[in-house]
Formats: structure tokens, sequence, C-alpha cells
């Protein structure tokens, strides 16, 4: 009966309904939405797009059971990780190579039982890192991610979802890494140095804003899901504006609407 919005992602979109942190992303689109359709939070934990793309046709409801309105991806981070030993206890590693990503992003967009809903797709890059606190956290002092790697990754996001546009879908991108560093003080040069350090590379100064933003150089703190948020709905509004929370319908009528409980109507409640 509700269509649904569903957020398709790793850690920080599992994560994005916990509410100790200030700000809560889900739960402040449940309250956008509410009554108009259900947010699902189908974010995993460590995934990359390896194993997104396998368990995507399980998350998927069928067309026949409800519509998805919207969908956003939400993947990179961990696919971003630098390459590092196996696992002695046979776990399996999260770094993906780049091309692969680019890969494993375009088959999620096309996958047919995601089609099958033709919904408004909204692609989010990864966002960039504080290597200063991935060493302080670090147990064995290695680095599993760092600033310059990240950022290749976010552009192979803008460069899947423009294609994947160009071809007929429904993709807008969120550019939330651009986003994030702009408030750390970082624009790109029309032309960008891949040799110059980035805001939060350990060979610059620890970059205040991105220590607000990360509260462990990955995760988010609240305002940087509050900043996910505010983004998110501008775009929707911008891109989509008879979907917007206020142009939409009340799924189920309000208890005082009485156009729709006089008799004769589906609600009809005899008086």
């Amino acid at each position: 009966m509700y269509p649904q919005f569903i957020l398709f992602g790793d850690s920080i979109t599992q994560f994005s309904d916990v509410q100790g942190r200030g700000f809560a992303f889900a739960p402040a689109l449940q309250e956008a939405y509410s009554r108009r359709l259900d947010v699902v939070n189908r974010g995993f934990s460590g995934y990359n797009t390896v194993q997104a793309l396998k368990i995507l046709p399980k998350i998927l409801p069928p067309p026949s059971h409800t519509k998805i309105l919207f969908m956003t991806i939400f993947f990179g981070a961990n696919d971003a990780a630098l390459p590092y030993p196996p696992d002695p206890d046979g776990r399996p590693l999260q770094s993906i190579p780049l091309d692969l990503y680019k890969q494993n992003l375009r088959a999620i967009l096309t996958h047919p039982a995601l089609l099958a809903h033709n919904p408004h797709i909204i692609l989010i890059t990864p966002p960039p890192v504080d290597e200063w606190q991935f060493v302080v956290l670090s147990t064995d002092g290695e680095m599993r991610r760092n600033s310059t790697t990240t950022a290749q990754y976010a552009e192979a996001v803008r460069e899947v979802g423009e294609e994947v546009r160009k071809q007929g879908a429904d993709v807008r991108v969120l550019d939330l890494w651009a986003l994030m560093m702009a408030s750390a003080g970082y624009h790109a040069p029309p032309q960008p140095q891949i040799n110059s350090p980035l805001p939060g590379s350990r060979k610059l100064p620890q970059n205040l804003k991105l220590k607000q933003l990360l509260h462990d150089g990955l995760h988010f703190n609240g305002p940087a899901y509050s900043g996910l948020f505010s983004r998110l709905m501008e775009l929707v509004r911008k891109e989509w504006p008879g979907d917007a929370p206020e142009a939409m319908e009340l799924v189920l009528p309000a208890w005082d609407d009485r156009s729709k409980w006089m008799k004769g109507e589906d609600w009809d409640l005899g008086v």
C-alpha cells in the first residue's frame, strides 16, 4: 500500500538510524515522509559493491507488493579500502579495484529487479576520510584508507552516474564528497594535482571540520548526517518536485477529511 524509499548502502547507511550523535538521517527522512511512504533502511556494515550486488535481489520487494519510489545507493567507503594481506580467518577483503567498483555500480543501477520499479535513484559518492583519526584508532598502526584513493572512488561515482543517466536511467548523483570537502575548505582546481595532499591527509595538519563531521575518520557525526539530509531534500525538490513530501498526498486520509469519509466513498464510516 505504501510506496517505499529504500536506503541501500554500507555502515554509513546502517548507522543513519542511530540517534545518539545529535542528528539521525533515516528518522529525519521518515518524519519528512510520514504517512506518505515507508523509509526502509537497508544498510549493511562492512559491505562493498561485490556483496551489495549479490544481495540486491533479496532486499527488493516485487512490484506486485509495493512500489519503490526512491532509492539511495551509497557504497564506496569500503571498496576504497587499501589492499592488505588476507585475513587469517578467511574473511573477505573489503578492497575492490576501481574498474570492478565501476562495473558493480553499473550492474546495480541497471539490475532488472530494480528497474522493474522505475524508481528515482540517488547515487551518493563516498565521503572523504580523516587519516588522522584512523591512525589513532588502528590497532596495528596500518592505514586502511587514505584521502587520495577515496577521492578516486568518488570520481568514479560521478562518471558512472552520468554515463547511466545518459542511457536513460532516472539517476542523479549527490556529490557528498565535494560538499564535505568544500566545508573543509577545499575546492577542486580545474586541473587537480594528483600528488597534492587533500584535507584529511596526514601530510597536512588535521582538518578540524572533518574532525567535526567524522567521529572515527569514516563514520558520520550528527552534523554530517544533517548535511546529507538537507542536500538530499534539496535534490528531491529540484529534480522530482511532485514527489517531495509536501507535494504528496497521504496514503490514508486524515481523520477530519470529510470528503473522504462521506457515504459512498472507499473510507465510508456510515455517517
